[in-house]
Order: C-alpha cells, then structure tokens, then sequence
C-alpha cells in the first residue's frame, strides 16, 4: 500500500511499519534527524499530528540501517544532512558511507576471529570448571551470523548455570 504524501502515516503506524517505538521516532525528530517543517529551536508541540510521508519512511530506514552498522550518531547527522541538500552531495555521501562500511569490515574480522577462538574454549569440556550442555557443541560447529550471536552466548551463559551436563 503507497501513502499519499498529503496524508501520511500517523507515529504509531509509521513506528509499527519500521519495527521501531514511537519515542524512538520522537528522538530522531527532536535529534533534528528529519525534516520536521518548524521554526528554528521550536518545540514539537505535545498535540501535534505529525505524519509520515513515503519519502520519510525511507529515510527513516536508511536512518535505522545506520544505527544498525553501529554508525556513530555524529556521522549519521552528517550522513542525514547530505541526503537533505540533494543531488549535488552524491559523492560526499557515497565516500561517507565507503568509510563506515570499511570500518564495519575490519570490525567483523575482529569479531569473527575472537569468536572463533571464544568457539574453540567453548567446545572444551569445561571452561574455567564449568561444564557446557551438550547441544551448545552443535551450535559451535555452524558459523555464527550476526542473528546467531544472541543465542550463542545465551547457550554459553546456560551452560555456566547448568553444571551436571557435559559436552
């Protein structure tokens, strides 16, 4: 379904539609973030119908993309500020985001490898005297995606608790 840029989505439905909450939707706007048509250092006022047009959606995506890298919120500002003055800083943007892409490639190189060698102790019968669950080795044997990462240490710390089960 479009969104009629005269009509837009309220802050609840555009908050549903990008997985996010409304206040976080609210800080982007108080942060300056978007384009929020009011006067210079101006409240948004408490009663205000903010709507959300198809154009601040994607925004708001590409927004929340960077926040996912681990962008840091100055270069976000910056990254946003380019996108708002048009066509003519294509090239600024493209050498911003190269920059942070390098950065989020080295970092999970770094992190592959401590994973790695955090994979090799957890497959030890024990680590620091505490025994592993069994099921922990299969998820080990896999390589971890970032989605695995949550369970992976959530497997870990249960197996630090649960000290009668060996691998």
């Amino acid at each position: 379904m479009t969104i009629s840029s005269q009509v837009g989505l309220g802050i609840g439905e555009a908050a549903r539609r990008l997985g996010v909450s409304v206040h976080t939707l609210r800080y982007h706007e108080r942060d300056r973030l978007l384009n929020v048509p009011r006067a210079e250092g101006a409240p948004i006022p408490r009663n205000a119908q903010r709507r959300y047009s198809e154009t601040e959606l994607r925004l708001l995506r590409f927004l929340l993309a960077l926040r996912a890298t681990g962008m840091p919120m100055g270069l976000i500002r910056r990254a946003m500020a380019l996108v708002r003055l048009g066509e003519e800083t294509v090239s600024e943007r493209r050498d911003l985001l190269l920059s942070h892409q390098r950065a989020v490639t080295a970092q999970l190189s770094t992190l592959q490898d401590s994973l790695e060698r955090l994979s090799v102790q957890c497959l030890k019968k024990t680590t620091s005297g505490l025994p592993l669950p069994t099921a922990l080795a299969g998820h080990l044997l896999v390589p971890l995606g970032h989605q695995n990462i949550r369970r992976f240490y959530d497997n870990c710390s249960k197996g630090h608790r649960s000290q009668d089960r060996e691998v």
